[in-house]
């Protein structure tokens, strides 16, 4: 992905943004919030750090950059986070692990690139390694 400039000014507002997120529905009830943006492979999967949501700064300049150089890229908000059902205080590692995972296998088709901040590094080798 060379030649892309990198800068403050992440788009805010885009249509994109104004339209609401999809649902992927979990088991027992409740929904992970995402957002798809079409492209060719890889796909390129943001998983957002500790207390962070698919809205943040990260994911949405990872997402543009990707719209940029045309690949597909997919971002979320854990249970409990941002557009997605439940209460925070009530996820785990291994649930949000769940919810990234069901979330890549519903939205997604063939490679993927992952990209994993902070906790989402952590949930990304989880999710793997099989934990």
């Amino acid at each position: 992905m060379t030649g892309i400039r990198s800068g403050p000014s992440v788009t805010t507002g885009t249509a994109d943004e104004r339209r609401a997120p999809s649902l992927h529905p979990l088991p027992g009830g409740g929904h992970v919030a995402y957002r798809f943006g079409p492209g060719h492979a890889p796909t390129v999967v943001f998983l957002c750090g500790y207390a962070s949501e698919m809205t943040g700064t990260k994911a949405r300049f990872l997402h543009r950059v990707c719209a940029e150089a045309g690949h597909a890229c997919l971002r979320f908000d854990y249970r409990g986070r941002g557009a997605s059902s439940g209460r925070f205080e009530d996820g785990t590692i291994g649930s949000w692990t769940d919810d990234a995972c069901a979330v890549i296998e519903a939205a997604t088709r063939g490679p993927l690139v992952l990209v994993g901040s902070s906790m989402g590094g952590w949930i990304m080798l989880h999710g793997v390694l099989g934990g």
